[in-house]
């Protein structure tokens, strides 16, 4: 069996405390740790990772939801590009193309703890969880998933030699999570006019640092069921970018650092599906976003540095304030 099929089909993924939890103490637990394990007094934006519980607690918020990686918050901060401002770890190199694929796939697998306990804090720190509850974004995408049949080790390698790690975006489907960590300079628009069979699968996909250009976006128009869409730091300039206006499903979209820019506004303005809109580090004037901002009240539009707040204290949110 090759390594990409036994990573699409392995259930048990990376071992936490052989693997993941040294990324973890290497590159997070000097600030979102408890002090005897190396972190703060207070660890930075109340999120601790040195225990499964307060990994699953997070900070106001799950930092890790099990079986999907574009939903946990750990994933979404580590993964961002070299000079995205809410990056993690802030001061220091993006974390190795290995080391994300670890985590990415530990989170894809179930992210299980194993054996790991962890330090458990002080006493009577953790709060009661409320009772499990699948998130609407995790069951839009189960609802996507319906009927799409696993991929074969043949459509996988195909895939893999036009430069993507695949894998599924709900354990045991066909609907499809592509990225190419490490291999960006080999993909091109023409690696993805090679994905035209596969476009109806494809949920995520990972373009960021790659060499397509605007000749992507008639390509991207037969990918029915995108719903995030990851093209920061490529040359894109936005010319023909209306062509997402026809994906019902997008929901992420990621121009950090292109040129896209003012005379794609109003193609922007038509992606009333947005969830988040990325364009830090775009040559967008700030009419220009005013304007986003009006026409995609519901989209959080990222133009400029947004670092994250401290969580509400933990009276407040069990109050609802």
């Amino acid at each position: 069996m090759s390594p990409l099929l036994f990573l699409l089909l392995a259930p048990q993924g990376p071992s936490f405390e052989q693997e993941v939890l040294p990324v973890l103490q290497e590159h997070c637990f000097r600030c979102h740790a408890s002090p005897e394990n190396g972190g703060p007094a207070q660890p930075k934006g109340r999120l601790r990772l040195d225990s499964p519980e307060q990994i699953r607690r997070g900070a106001g918020g799950e930092a890790v939801v099990a079986g999907y990686p574009e939903e946990s918050v750990l994933w979404e901060l580590v993964s961002l590009a070299e000079e995205d401002p809410d990056r993690m770890p802030p001061d220091r190199p993006r974390l190795a193309g290995e080391d994300l694929e670890t985590i990415r796939a530990w989170i894809e697998a179930g992210a299980d703890f194993g054996g790991w306990t962890g330090s458990r804090g002080e006493a009577g720190e953790e709060e009661p969880r409320p009772p499990a509850r699948t998130p609407d974004r995790i069951q839009e995408l189960q609802a996507l998933a319906e009927g799409l049949p696993p991929l074969t080790e043949a459509q996988a390698e195909k895939l893999r030699s036009v430069g993507f790690l695949v894998s599924p975006v709900v354990p045991g489907t066909g609907l499809l999570r592509l990225t190419c960590y490490g291999r960006e300079k080999t993909v091109n628009d023409d690696a993805l006019r090679a994905l035209r069979p596969f476009a109806p699968q494809i949920a995520v996909l990972h373009l960021g640092g790659t060499r397509v250009t605007d000749g992507i976006w008639p390509e991207l128009a037969r990918f029915e069921r995108l719903v995030h869409l990851d093209l920061h730091q490529t040359q894109v300039q936005g010319e023909g970018l209306q062509v997402l206006q026809g994906l019902s499903h997008l929901r992420v979209l990621n121009l950090y650092g292109t040129q896209v820019g003012d005379l794609a506004a109003a193609s922007l303005g038509g992606l009333t599906s947005l969830r988040s809109l990325y364009l830090w580090d775009c040559p967008l004037k700030e009419e220009s976003i005013e304007a986003l901002r009006k026409r995609l009240p519901g989209t959080r539009i990222i133009h400029s540095l947004e670092l994250p707040g401290p969580a509400p204290p933990a009276e407040d949110r069990r109050s609802g304030r």
